[in-house]
């Protein structure tokens, strides 16, 4: 466990939220300016540490208090962090942007206080850092599980303004983006992977079997749910789930699975019959 760095231990148990002190930094409510971004189950820890905007550390305040993750993060299988390179800038100004090389629109940020806040936070075993970007893979399913079962630190790096010198880049393990636009930064993909992450750790949900059969998870959507009462409005719920038989049951929600993954994400629907196929041929 790497060194609490003068942690105040009795606020850290009633607010998820570990906070550094360090003289002549400012505090933004809940979250400081710079702090340290770190989501950890109760047998590894996870790091996140954010590269934010001042106005965009704000937006991480409402995870901690909020639904599941909040509760996560409440009872401490999740710690929240968040830096800003700002507080690493060494200029009179503190400025973390410049204008482009070769001319252009808007602003740039500069690698020496990203650099710095970067190499700021302790090193856990098995980290991969990621970087918050419009040109990175796309985001799956199959990302967060795979974050969440094998790595032991998370970084987030998180891009603004017209975007980040090509030189940050190298920091980075993987290139995320949440799909084909673009968003004024980093923190709301940051915030996507943080949520799916921390659900997916041991303890977040209380049903963990809830986690295996909903959508992407094995590239198929998820089957349709009911719930009381049994009819609404001229609406039924089918017979099949009010029959007791489980087995029909299973079958019915796999149709549906199938079905509607074909009927909505036809691309999808192909990769898994692609993936089908060679479970087949490896038999």
């Amino acid at each position: 466990r790497p060194p609490s760095h003068g942690i105040d231990r009795a606020r850290r148990r009633h607010h998820p939220l570990q906070q550094r002190h360090q003289p002549g930094l400012q505090q933004h409510g809940h979250l400081r300016r710079h702090s340290e971004t770190i989501a950890r189950s109760r047998h590894r820890r996870i790091l996140c540490k954010q590269l934010v905007q001042e106005r965009g550390a704000a937006a991480f305040a409402p995870m901690l208090e909020l639904g599941v993750i909040g509760r996560a993060f409440a009872a401490g299988i999740a710690e929240l962090h968040v830096h800003n390179p700002r507080d690493y800038a060494t200029d009179k100004y503190r400025k973390v942007d410049d204008i482009p090389y070769g001319g252009g629109a808007g602003m740039v940020l500069k690698p020496e206080p990203v650099y710095a806040a970067f190499e700021a936070v302790p090193v856990l075993p098995r980290r991969r850092v990621l970087l918050m970007s419009p040109q990175g893979k796309p985001l799956h399913q199959a990302d967060l599980q795979r974050w969440a079962d094998t790595a032991d630190q998370l970084v987030l790096l998180c891009g603004h303004y017209e975007g980040f010198d090509e030189r940050i880049r190298p920091l980075a393990d993987e290139e995320v983006s949440l799909g084909d636009f673009v968003l004024t930064g980093g923190e709301l993909p940051a915030m996507t992977i943080i949520n799916g992450v921390v659900r997916l750790l041991p303890g977040t949900v209380g049903t963990a079997a809830s986690l295996v059969e909903e959508s992407h998870s094995e590239l198929l959507l998820e089957h349709p749910h009911y719930t009381r009462p049994a009819e609404f409005r001229g609406m039924a719920v089918p017979d099949v789930l009010r029959s007791g038989d489980h087995a029909a049951i299973d079958g019915w929600r796999q149709a549906q699975r199938e079905q509607r993954t074909a009927e909505r994400r036809p691309d999808l629907h192909a990769r898994w019959q692609q993936q089908q196929q060679q479970q087949q041929a490896q038999q």
